[in-house]
């Protein structure tokens, strides 16, 4: 039943995407995996599992495909695990902070500890390092944990820390025209950020989760997630210049997850939430993991999630109307005023689905 845990733990964080570039979505720990040797279990000290994976979204960037193969060693013992990971992504979209995005290619190398000081507690921690040649992108990724395992259930949480720095060089015409009409309404917003082309990105995120084992096959979960984001222009720290943009998101997910075979996991939950830019949040998530023969492993999961625009005042519609106008007479693009720095400029003050569809294949030896 506890092999449930990690699928649990990737739908919580996949349904909720506050960002496209959220490297360390699949930061989660091995409760799941956790080593119990009263249980019987033989422990296998090295295995190796390498693979596929690949994921379609649409919503809140641009419709996009990527894939990533990967490779992965783990070394287990009775106290702890130690895992090393390499991998690379193909097609990552990454935001200009005003509604414009681009592709690059990303290679990853990974390394997670597990310690199991006691049959009910483990403590993990995991580090992620992803860069790139294209536009000097490098990413430093940190997730720490904390579970208590007990025999009709379990309890933790999570926090990850992200820092992402790369160079994204805007388009002078549309530079100025942005610069032009932001200053002429005097939003309050400084002007000269924008035509600098370093981007700066800080994630902080806190999950807990509860999960009640109601029989060896049938479980359900109850978990919360905050997200923190702050994305800047500049070539300083965030002292040096103002952070532009600071989004947060709180969410929480009801789910069940059940084992109608043996070896054929199905997880489905519903996500409700809200973030800073008052928009309700409401969506729904399914999918399932499938070994073959102890050696191959397939998973697919899909969840969608509608962004509930809030009512606009008399002086955003008119803005909102202005903009328009503006765009129409090929200005280019559009001024973002919220507060999320991931968003198409379509969406700007709309409500929208973010639809996500994740497939993965590995071979286990």
């Amino acid at each position: 039943m506890k092999s449930i845990k990690t699928i649990l733990t990737i739908f919580l964080a996949l349904s909720l995407p506050a960002a496209p570039f959220r490297l360390g979505a699949e930061n989660e720990t091995d409760t799941a995996e956790k080593i119990k040797e009263s249980d019987g279990e033989k422990i296998k000290t090295f295995s190796f599992e390498t693979g596929f994976k690949g994921q379609y979204s649409s919503g809140i960037a641009p419709s996009n495909f990527q894939s990533q193969p990967f490779a992965e060693f783990r070394y287990t013992r009775k106290y702890f695990r130690i895992k090393t990971n390499a991998s690379g992504i193909l097609d990552y979209q990454i935001p200009d902070g005003l509604g414009k995005f681009k592709k690059i290619k990303l290679v990853q190398p990974r390394a997670s500890l597990s310690l199991y000081p006691h049959e009910i507690i483990e403590l993990s921690g995991d580090y992620l390092y992803s860069s790139s040649r294209d536009l000097d992108f490098k990413n430093h990724d940190f997730t720490g944990g904390l579970f208590l395992n007990f025999e009709k259930f379990s309890v933790g949480g999570t926090f990850n820390m992200r820092n992402t720095v790369y160079d994204f060089s805007p388009n002078l015409h549309e530079t100025i025209s942005e610069i032009v009409l932001k200053d002429y309404f005097n939003l309050g917003q400084p002007w000269f950020p924008f035509w600098i082309k370093t981007k700066h990105s800080s994630d902080y995120n806190f999950g807990g989760e509860l999960n009640i084992y109601i029989t060896e096959k049938l479980g359900i979960d109850l978990g919360y997630e905050r997200r923190l984001n702050r994305f800047w222009h500049g070539y300083g720290r965030i002292k040096t210049l103002p952070a532009i943009f600071r989004y947060a998101q709180d969410t929480g997910r009801l789910g069940m997850n059940f084992e109608p075979v043996r070896q054929l996991t199905i997880s489905l939950g519903m996500t409700a939430g809200r973030d800073s830019v008052d928009y309700d949040i409401i969506g729904g998530d399914i999918g399932f993991t499938l070994k073959l023969f102890e050696r191959v492993k397939i998973s697919a999961g899909y969840n969608v999630t509608d962004y509930m625009a809030p009512s606009m005042q008399m002086f955003d519609r008119i803005f909102d109307l202005l903009n328009k106008l503006y765009q129409i007479r090929n200005f280019s693009t559009v001024i973002k005023k919220s507060g999320n720095p991931n968003l198409l400029n379509s969406e700007e003050n709309n409500s929208y689905l973010h639809h996500n569809l994740n497939l993965s294949a590995s071979l286990i030896l």
